[in-house]
């Protein structure tokens, strides 16, 4: 095999997609992160090695899993612990049976990454600690990545892991399914990391990548495992209706040239149906359990009505400014009062929209959030002031940590800088 930047890529997209379940695998025996960290290290070294002189084999992330399997049983071979030893007779047991069926051997991994999003989602840990760890075990995600999506340097993102990683280890913090029924608090933790893991493969925050679709489907996959440990929970299938709805039209966000294509220029007939209609299902089952929204629920109920829009300009914006206002009274985040601008925008006009966009800046919250300048751009384009929009999506462009965002906001600054010496 010659290795060049398309194999490169290759290898590094499948790091991305299968790191979480090796590593996730390696836990499940070892039951130490660290160890289980040099074991999935050593797994990647071993597999990129044999496939650079064989050739990446049809089912990487079988061939990936089974050889974790095997390291990790070498791993607890030089352990003295006797419950170790029993996990080694055990495990040697199933691997003989020819890994049991791929139907079984899914569905271990499933509760797997399962066990391990709720061990990186302990609430013991921080809010931040807990996003950070999901991000690099379950995701695969590098330190330099979650750093990028959070504006924030590498040594303060290694810092949180290392702290995360010692606390797990002094508190010993289990890698298992706890009860559902007594654990609202673990949930919750959950439930906010897979969406902040969604929204990362759904806007990737650095890179080439525009979308991850790895992490969109980890995240959905974990939802669905999630609804099954925590059955008839409103916000659990609000989180769910949610990346159903956004997903729906993840095929539609850019063109064949790569370049992102908004919401407003999407061709709604290649949305997904099955997946909007699947959301639709799962945000009445969550109406049917509460009629008070929470800070997931009302996002889907904001994704439905741009889902069940024909066209653009038929969406129902004075719902979704409704739905915005319940929200921000939830939440108070500056965040939802920008996107609420662009429902404005469109009930009572850009330059309203663009007032509170004035109000928002003056905080200075947000002042290194792309954004937000894209949006004021956006709205600067509409009042035909060409020359401030071309500075909005200019520095909007400086702010992002994505190459093809970027090179997006570069040519709305482009364009607007030509009309404004049309005009």
């Amino acid at each position: 095999m010659v290795i060049d930047d398309r194999s490169i890529d290759q290898f590094d997209t499948i790091w991305n997609e299968h790191y979480g379940k090796v590593f996730a695998t390696c836990m499940r025996y070892v039951h130490h992160i660290e160890t289980a960290e040099d074991l999935t290290q050593d797994v990647f070294e071993t597999a990129f090695s044999h496939w650079m002189k064989k050739g990446v084999p049809t089912y990487p992330s079988s061939w990936l899993i089974k050889v974790a399997t095997y390291k990790a049983i070498d791993d607890l071979r030089r352990t003295k612990n006797f419950n170790q030893k029993y996990e080694v007779l055990k495990t040697e047991y199933l691997v003989k049976q020819n890994f049991a069926s791929q139907i079984e051997q899914d569905a271990d991994v499933g509760n797997d990454m399962l066990r391990l999003m709720l061990m990186s989602c302990h609430p013991s840990l921080s809010k931040e600690s807990q996003v950070a760890l999901t991000l690099k075990y379950v995701c695969g995600l590098t330190t330099h990545d979650i750093a990028s999506a959070y504006l924030t340097s590498e040594v303060t993102i290694s810092q949180r892991i290392l702290r995360a990683k010692k606390k797990i280890q002094r508190l010993s913090i289990p890698f298992h399914l706890p009860d559902p029924e007594n654990d609202d608090q673990h949930l919750n933790s959950v439930l906010q990391t897979i969406y902040l893991m969604f929204n990362e493969g759904y806007l990737n925050s650095s890179g080439h990548q525009l979308v991850r679709h790895d992490l969109c489907h980890e995240s959905m996959r974990l939802g669905m495992d999630l609804s099954v440990w925590r059955p008839g929970h409103a916000e659990v299938e609000s989180l769910n209706a949610l990346m159903c709805f956004q997903a729906s039209r993840l095929s539609t966000r850019f063109n064949r040239e790569g370049e992102m294509v908004l919401l407003e220029h999407q061709d709604r007939s290649k949305w997904d149906r099955k997946l909007i209609d699947q959301g639709l299902s799962h945000l009445l089952r969550a109406i049917e359990i509460t009629k008070t929204p929470g800070f997931i629920m009302y996002q889907a109920l904001i994704a439905a009505q741009h889902a069940q829009a024909t066209h653009y300009a038929h969406t129902d914006w004075s719902t979704i400014i409704k739905l915005y206002d319940g929200l921000f009274e939830l939440t108070g985040s500056l965040v939802v009062a920008l996107n609420r601008t662009v429902a404005i925008s469109m009930v009572y006009g850009p330059d309203v929209a663009l007032e509170q966009i004035r109000q928002i800046e003056q905080t200075e919250r947000l002042r290194h959030y792309h954004l937000l300048y894209s949006v004021k751009g956006n709205l600067l384009h509409r009042l035909e002031r060409y020359d401030e929009a071309s500075r909005a999506f200019q520095h909007a462009s400086t702010l992002t940590e994505n190459e093809r965002e970027r090179v997006f906001l570069t040519r709305q600054a482009q364009a607007n800088q030509l009309n404004g010496k049309e005009g």
